[in-house]
């Protein structure tokens, strides 16, 4: 647990090159492959509008997805073509070539060319497709890597209509501007190497609402405001993503991708390069769906991770019990589950509060992140919440297990009255009960699994 507020920023000369990759899509399309800039010196990175600012890779389980890796050994050409007749003639002139060379090398060796009849004559391997391969398929680092992801909760950029709208969040947007929601952390959102946070609603001009307790809905325009920030990838997996209709997901899926902010949830999973580092960016949720579903889903979607050459893998859950401060049962073994199959860290939001924290066979796993810059709610019914922050270290040895992890307390709101929209650092005495219900909720935590281990 930190005490740090506001971590220094990354010297403007530190790498953080970010790319992401688009695989081929379910019609079978594909995008081209870009590199946005580095997130470096005092402002968050820029964001060029467009798709081509910010391509991703996306990957869609059960449909055309990225091509699979190439096994060692094989060619591409030789997976997909049958031999040309071009081909074989260069394959036999070729081994007329080797024929030549060997008679050539047996004529040497009895000719006395060695040092000694008994010595044999050593020459440089020659690379072989093999060779070649585990070159190219090389993905841990020479030298280790160390990259800073950090979490945020559930982010409603948008309203409900049944609120009041004098005070719902377009009407802030339309008085403060664009600049006002993240004022308050978009330092500290940009001190790291990837910012993720989960998106609560649709960014959509749809008007047709489910018929549910709750829909929020904003303004597609509102995307940018992630990007802002510095939030860099958005999870889209949540009882929310499709508020109104169909047409909705499809709307804010597209206006993320137009504000440069990769979405990924469900049968999205995102790819990241941060500083050569493959992530991947899985999300799922389970809240009227039974664990006995959820687990091989979250298994199957890490094991997809590992087959791609992901070395840091992100399982972004949306779960749990409103207004709980402990997990349940399900989440604690789903969770473990997603460890145990390879995840490298799991975190999760829903809840509307904040729950505490484990570590898990050497991985850590952040239950419950609370609310962010949540619009979905008026009041403050309960302000609290955190960020969570990793620091991974990547060596050709994997992902080190270690503790380098940040709690950083947050309230929603920088008014201690209403919901204003702006989360802020919490100090003081909001800080000092943040961190007592996180240190409670993780006694319990621990008390539980150590239970359920024996």
């Amino acid at each position: 647990m930190t005490d740090q507020h506001r971590p220094a920023r990354r010297p403007a000369n530190r790498p953080n090159a970010r790319r992401v990759h688009d695989s081929a899509r379910a019609d079978g399309r594909h995008s081209h492959e870009h590199r946005t800039p580095s997130r470096t010196g005092h402002h968050p990175r820029p964001r060029p509008a467009g798709p081509e600012g910010a391509s991703r890779r996306v990957t869609r389980r059960g449909a055309a997805s990225a091509p699979a890796r190439t096994p060692r050994g094989t060619s591409r050409h030789q997976e997909h073509n049958a031999p040309s007749p071009s081909r074989s003639l260069v394959v036999i002139f070729a081994a007329i070539v080797l024929i030549a060379g060997a008679g050539g090398l047996w004529a040497l060796a009895h000719n006395g060319s060695a040092s000694s009849p008994d010595s044999t004559a050593s020459a440089p391997a020659a690379s072989t497709p093999d060779d070649t391969l585990a070159a190219n398929d090389a993905t841990a680092p020479a030298e280790p890597v160390t990259v800073t992801i950090t979490f945020a909760g559930d982010c409603t950029l948008g309203t409900e209509e049944r609120f009041g709208q004098s005070a719902a969040f377009p009407a802030v947007y339309e008085k403060k501007g664009p600049d006002y929601f993240f004022a308050n952390v978009k330092d500290i959102l940009s001190a790291d190497d990837l910012t993720v946070a989960n998106c609560e609603c649709v960014l959509t001009q749809a008007n047709t609402r489910e018929d549910k307790e709750y829909a929020y809905k904003g303004d597609p325009a509102y995307a940018s405001l992630f990007a802002e920030a510095s939030i860099d990838a958005v999870s889209v997996s949540n009882n929310h993503n499709r508020d109104y209709g169909a047409e909705s997901y499809d709307d804010t899926i597209a206006a993320l991708a137009e504000a440069g902010v990769d979405a990924f949830g469900d049968d999205l999973i995102v790819y990241e390069e941060v500083k050569g580092v493959k992530v991947a960016l899985i999300g799922a949720k389970m809240i009227s769906a039974p664990l006995e579903e959820m687990q091989p889903k979250v298994e199957a979607a890490v094991h997809e991770a590992q087959n791609a050459g992901a070395q840091i893998i992100v399982v972004f859950m949306h779960w749990g019990i409103m207004r709980e401060y402990t997990p349940t049962d399900d989440m604690i073994t789903l969770a473990h589950a997603a460890i145990d199959a390879g995840a490298t860290t799991v975190v999760g939001a829903h809840q509307h509060v904040v729950q505490g924290y484990e570590k898990y066979n050497g991985r850590y796993i952040a239950y419950g992140l609370g609310n962010f810059c949540y619009g979905g709610s008026l009041t403050l019914r309960d302000p609290d919440c955190y960020l969570f922050r990793q620091t991974f270290t990547v060596s050709e040895n994997g992902v080190e297990a270690d503790d380098a992890v940040e709690i950083i307390p947050c309230l929603i709101s920088s008014s201690s009255d209403r919901n204003n929209y702006q989360p802020t650092l919490a100090e003081g005495s909001d800080k000092e009960r943040i961190e007592q219900k996180i240190a409670d909720s993780s006694a319990n935590i621990a008390a539980r699994s150590e239970e359920s281990a024996h």
